[in-house]
């Protein structure tokens, strides 16, 4: 909710955020879906066999409202330490050319690598009071019971307008 604070007192925030995520590609087709989620109306048992520890590649890619970071490929595994190298030497270089201000934020998954206390402490030195974590047990404790009511009477006055307009 501080997030939605801050987009409210400065209309211009979102224009200097760079947003950021990885992906891991495997060889063999399997898709690292750990944040994907598939609805279908097919039968939701069904089962798919794939290949253990086969090779992958794991992309990096960041991108702002001007400019996407070009992608950075792993082939190891991502963790603490690889992602700040990453950081520190590809994707923060390529910043430092667009922030003369000092004005970009950061924005980053939950991923556990990203919670690495030297990663932390690096974003913080980097980007004091600009880099923004989105893992969802802050953001649950930020909602308010006035929050949720007023969520509901929103939901109540969409459904009326369906209701009207057919």
């Amino acid at each position: 909710m501080q997030m939605f604070h801050r987009i409210q007192d400065d209309e211009k925030l979102l224009d200097s955020v760079i947003f950021s995520d990885e992906r891991t590609f495997h060889v063999g087709g399997k898709v690292d879906n750990h944040n994907c989620r598939i609805w279908s109306s097919e039968n939701p048992r069904v089962s798919l066999e794939h290949v253990r520890d086969n090779a992958n590649l794991n992309v990096f890619c960041a991108l702002s409202k001007e400019r996407v970071y070009s992608p950075f490929f792993m082939e190891k595994t991502i963790t603490g330490i690889v992602y700040l190298d990453m950081l520190q030497g590809f994707l923060i270089p390529q910043l430092d050319e667009d922030d003369q201000e000092g004005r970009i934020h950061f924005q980053q998954d939950g991923a556990p690598p990203h919670y690495l206390g030297e990663v932390q402490e690096y974003l913080n030195s980097r980007f004091p009071g600009r880099w923004i974590r989105t893992r969802i047990t802050g953001s649950v404790a930020e909602v308010t019971p006035e929050m949720l009511r007023s969520v509901g009477q929103e939901t109540d006055y969409m459904w009326d307008v369906c209701r009207i307009t057919n």
